[in-house]
């Protein structure tokens, strides 16, 4: 299993227990698009591009600039390599 896949995992039952959606994006057509979308209950839309939990995955020139763009229309997005840190964002209110 990859590392990234194993932050998934833990992500789906993080998001399970809290009643949190948990979109897996897959727009081909909008590349750079973050990789997971997820809806909370105090109405937050939370954009989410997973990274290996060892740091080592980079973020794409398209990438930041989809990331940017985004955060233009004012949406929250960000770039985790861990539960602690997704754990920060939706706890941080």
């Amino acid at each position: 299993m990859s590392l990234e896949s194993a932050l998934v995992k833990k992500l789906h039952k993080y998001c399970a227990e809290n009643d949190i959606w948990n979109l897996n994006i897959k727009d081909h057509n909008l590349n750079g698009t973050p990789d997971r979308l997820l809806l909370t209950r105090e109405g937050r839309y939370i954009w989410l591009e997973l990274k290996r939990e060892d740091r080592s995955g980079r973020v794409s020139p398209i990438q930041i600039y989809r990331h940017d763009e985004m955060r233009g229309y004012k949406a929250e997005v960000y770039v985790v390599s861990s539960m602690d840190e997704i754990k920060r964002i939706i706890n941080d209110k």
